[in-house]
């Protein structure tokens, strides 16, 4: 028994040695200042246009008619949506600091998007060429569904294209689906504007009673 505990404890430290490994991987990989992310639930913040953003290898392999169906309150994708080609091309834009618009092919200069890539995810890698592809919410007909590429050239260039090509609605092949959720940012309640307000005109009454002494 207490060699099946400790082989078993050897094979759980050896697991916890493997993510703490991965983790410090991907904590090398730079964000862009105004995103976030969460790595257990693997999902990118940008505070720009205040959306969240699914890793696509979290939906690898599985359909729009799978996924859309799980959209409804206390399933697994409550909360999100598919995104469309402007979410992406905000995201994108956000994050190279160069405007992207439409829905055909855009190259450009954004040497960073490899770092992106690996926080929303990758479908696969071609000759240096690393690229993201996913199912978005626009449609031709009523039987098919665009899917957006968008790839990191080993040269520093990117690419992206969302309206790709189309795939039925049951195709289940390895791309993953492009999933945002829009997210409210808090305002700060009336009281806590007007406490800070208050500490402010102490703080400045206090200068004043300093100068006149």
């Amino acid at each position: 028994m207490f060699f099946k505990n400790l082989k078993a404890a050897g094979i759980g430290a050896a697991l916890l040695v493997g993510l703490l490994a991965g983790n410090a991987t991907a904590g090398t990989v730079s964000l862009q200042n105004s995103f976030s992310f969460n790595d257990t639930d693997l999902i990118l913040t940008d505070t720009n246009s205040s959306q969240e953003w699914l890793n696509i290898n979290k939906t690898a392999g599985r359909s729009y008619n799978d996924i859309s169906a799980k959209f409804g309150s206390t399933q697994e994708f409550d909360g999100w949506r598919y995104a469309t080609s402007t979410d992406l091309n905000t995201m994108l834009s956000s994050w190279t600091g160069t405007s992207v618009s439409g829905t055909g092919y855009n190259s450009y200069a954004a040497p960073g998007l490899s770092d992106l890539l690996s926080y929303i995810g990758s479908s696969y890698t071609s000759n240096g060429t690393v690229v993201a592809t996913g199912f978005v919410g626009e449609f031709s007909g009523v039987d098919y569904i665009w899917y957006a590429a968008i790839g990191s050239n080993s040269d520093g260039t990117a690419f992206s294209r969302t309206n790709n090509s189309t795939k039925s609605l049951s195709n289940t092949s390895g791309f993953g689906n492009f999933l945002v959720r829009d997210v409210s940012v808090v305002p700060l309640p009336p009281s806590a504007i007007l406490f800070g307000t208050a500490l402010f005109g102490l703080a400045a009454l206090r200068r004043r009673k300093r100068k006149a002494a």
